[in-house]
């Protein structure tokens, strides 16, 4: 007869729980809605991360620093005494200065106002202040040449051109001073071209198809009868043949233009 194992026995005597709940364990899946919401804060995260370098960038560009600070600048309190350059810009303004244009231009024969201000040491016009306008180069007539400034410390002169084109220059001193005045460059223009007559050449003989013996010369002036330099002229034959050469010119500084004709073949006169 077989016996039992005391083992077998111990296991049925074992005590069983009575009244306790079994323990269940459960694996939970991650839900849609917490993967979006890790996604979003990991996207504003570096949202935040680029705004904070785009910042420190523009604060570099506008102010020069990272933390937007502008350099500290030391201000120092003006002085009771005018300083040593404003002094000197003060002594460069004294004397006698151009008020109007020191670059002036009228036709032949007109007439130019000039005008200029005396200043005393401290910047301020002076009043019946003499001033001599004289004229240093080329040619030209001044009404007066000795001229009282104003109440406002400007002096004025009328100024007649030359006949001719042509430039010239007018100074403006202070009396009885040695400074520097003001100086004027004037230019005498010619007016508009109006009159074209003969100046040479004209009734010259040659044998049919010879060239003429002298040049044909023509002169160019204003409605005054100025001449006109730097006229473009044309030269043609009308009648008779031949040609003309050159047949496009200027006018020289006497406002005359030339050229050259070589007969035609046929016989007669040729214009």
């Amino acid at each position: 007869m077989l016996e039992d194992d005391p083992r077998d026995h111990e296991e049925q005597q074992l005590p069983k729980p009575h009244g306790a709940p079994p323990v269940l364990f459960f694996l939970e899946e991650p839900s849609l809605r917490k993967t979006a919401t890790d996604w979003l804060r990991r996207v504003s995260l570096f949202v935040l991360l680029l705004l904070a370098i785009a910042s420190v960038w523009w604060a570099y560009r506008v102010f020069g620093s990272p933390l937007g600070t502008v350099p500290h600048k030391s201000v120092s309190m003006p002085s009771a005494e005018p300083a040593p350059a404003t002094t000197e810009a003060m002594k460069r303004r004294e004397g006698v200065t151009p008020l109007s244009d020191s670059t002036l231009s009228g036709p032949v024969r007109s007439s130019v106002t000039l005008l200029a201000r005396v200043v005393g040491p401290e910047g301020l016009p002076l009043a019946d202040t003499v001033v001599l306008f004289r004229i240093v180069g080329g040619s030209g007539n001044l009404e007066h040449d000795t001229v009282r400034t104003d109440a406002g410390g400007v002096a004025q002169a009328s100024l007649t051109l030359p006949g001719r084109p042509g430039s010239l220059v007018v100074t403006a001193d202070l009396a009885g001073s040695e400074r520097p005045g003001a100086r004027f460059l004037v230019t005498a223009q010619a007016g508009a071209p109006r009159n074209v007559a003969i100046a040479q050449g004209d009734k010259q003989r040659a044998q049919a198809g010879g060239l003429l013996p002298h040049s044909l010369g023509v002169n160019v002036t204003d409605e005054s009868g100025t001449p006109i330099p730097g006229v473009d002229v044309r030269f043609q034959v009308v009648a008779g043949g031949g040609m003309v050469a050159p047949e496009r010119t200027q006018t020289d500084s006497t406002g005359r233009a030339f050229t050259r004709w070589r007969l035609g073949s046929p016989s007669g006169e040729q214009h």
